[in-house]
């Protein structure tokens, strides 16, 4: 196979910019490389030249004009891999190998374990000819052009980073004191327009979108040991956005309902967008909103550091409540939301499991008790939490609710029930958090509140 021309060959001609590359053998072997890509490109264009033309003409609809540019990238890929066996393409290669940052790539993972991708030594050897940025169908060789497409290799393949955007949007969500700072990689802000798939929402329709957003880097390749290590894991920043959209769940009221997880990057590396939707995914009429006000950001910027305390996330009573409060995003029947909010609250008031007996009474005690600042009288309360355990018992047993739905509108009951134990939730979660327990010593608690409220109240 005969040697590549010299760089020094290539530094006079004209239109050179001169630039100096890191491999001068490798920049030698790519730019005949491409010469002969482009000749090939070229050659074989009778057979195709009118479709290549089309991509002068604009194309409206997104998915038609996605899927006609994979019909002509894979067409041109055809032609380029042609070019496999020629000497030109087989000095690139060992060029490729002899290089140890490049070597070392060969074969190895970037990205995530949500969003991976393996680099094969064909995608290196050909990676400057589809960066080149010729003009179809009429390709023609300008050196300006081939150390802008080099630059932007070695940019590429040369890095220790790679950059990645997670993005998680919601459904009807109004964040009008966005952006919101959860942590050092996760806010909360109105997305962009290339954010969101256009086939899901439409700000256009629905008004501007709102969702988590993470950029995160890591490094080129990932550590074999490392990936071993994480690929049966949670990708961490998912984990993250999980905890906050529990978190919103907790918060206040409101339909806080996941697209889902978009996952993308601009890295030739991983270009690419990956798009999981959560488990069970429901779309949440889009008048059924969640809102968060200005007034209520750093509120819930601290409720979420709360709720992340490791006293809080070790207790797992709590973690069952925040659990079922998350479920309710996605519970259309009311029914099903009311079992959810009773499951909630027997583990905020009944997991110290030293008394089996009397449930339904101890519940409506320590809720009164516990709730005495709420909005309504703890005998209200009472009241509150032992119909709610009857109801409960009745739907999860298949039994008679004519009783119950005439003495009150059941939505309305589920509406109310769930403030009070939203309520109740928040206050255990930010006293867990500051070092309390108010999960224990209950009939002190009891015996306090009564002495306190007087027993006709």
């Amino acid at each position: 196979m005969p040697p590549a021309r010299p760089y020094a060959d290539y530094v006079g001609i004209p239109g050179a910019t001169g630039m100096q590359p890191r491999n001068h053998e490798l920049y030698c072997a790519c730019r005949d490389y491409v010469e002969l890509a482009l000749n090939k490109v070229r050659e074989e264009m009778p057979s195709t030249s009118d479709l290549l033309r089309e991509l002068d003409k604009p194309i409206a609809h997104p998915m038609l004009a996605r899927h006609h540019g994979r019909f002509v990238s894979r067409i041109l890929r055809q032609i380029i891999g042609s070019l496999n066996d020629t000497p030109q393409r087989q000095r690139v290669t060992a060029a490729v190998l002899a290089d140890q940052i490049l070597n070392g790539l060969v074969d190895r993972m970037v990205g995530t374990p949500g969003m991976q991708h393996r680099i094969s030594l064909d995608a290196i050897a050909n990676a400057v000819v589809f960066m080149y940025p010729a003009s179809l169908p009429d390709c023609s060789f300008e050196q300006p052009l081939f150390d802008k497409a080099y630059e932007d290799f070695e940019r590429t393949y040369y890095a220790t980073e790679i950059e990645i955007n997670v993005v998680m949007p919601f459904y009807a969500m109004r964040a009008p004191g966005a952006p919101i700072d959860f942590t050092s990689d996760v806010k909360l802000r109105k997305l962009e327009e290339n954010e969101c798939p256009w086939f899901i929402l439409d700000e256009h329709m629905i008004g501007p979108v709102y969702g988590l957003a993470a950029k995160l880097r890591f490094p080129i390749p990932i550590p074999t040991e490392v990936w071993d290590r994480r690929e049966n894991q949670a990708d961490p920043i998912q984990a993250q956005m999980s905890k906050i959209c529990k978190a919103l769940a907790v918060f206040k009221r409101g339909k806080c309902a996941i697209v889902g997880t978009i996952t993308t990057s601009e890295s030739p590396l991983l270009a690419s967008t990956s798009l999981a939707y959560p488990e069970h995914a429901v779309r949440t009429p889009f008048f059924d909103s969640y809102e968060i006000l200005p007034v209520e950001v750093d509120e819930l910027r601290d409720f979420y550091v709360a709720m992340v305390s490791r006293t809080v996330v070790q207790n797992k009573a709590v973690q069952v409540a925040i659990r079922r409060f998350f479920d309710l995003v996605h519970r259309t029947n009311t029914h099903d939301r009311l079992v959810d909010l009773v499951i909630a609250a027997e583990a905020i008031f009944l997991s110290d499991q030293q008394h089996q007996s009397e449930l339904r009474y101890r519940l409506a005690l320590r809720a009164a008790a516990f709730l005495s600042n709420w909005n309504e009288s703890p005998r209200a309360v009472f009241k509150q939490f032992k119909k709610a355990y009857d109801m409960r018992s009745k739907i999860v047993h298949g039994g008679n609710l004519a009783k119950f739905e005439k003495e009150a509108n059941l939505a309305e009951f589920t509406k109310e029930f769930e403030d009070a134990v939203r309520f109740a939730l928040k206050r255990v979660i930010v006293e867990l958090a500051e070092g309390g327990n108010p999960l224990q010593d209950w009939d002190p608690l009891i015996e306090r509140r009564l002495t306190h409220q007087g027993p006709n109240n």
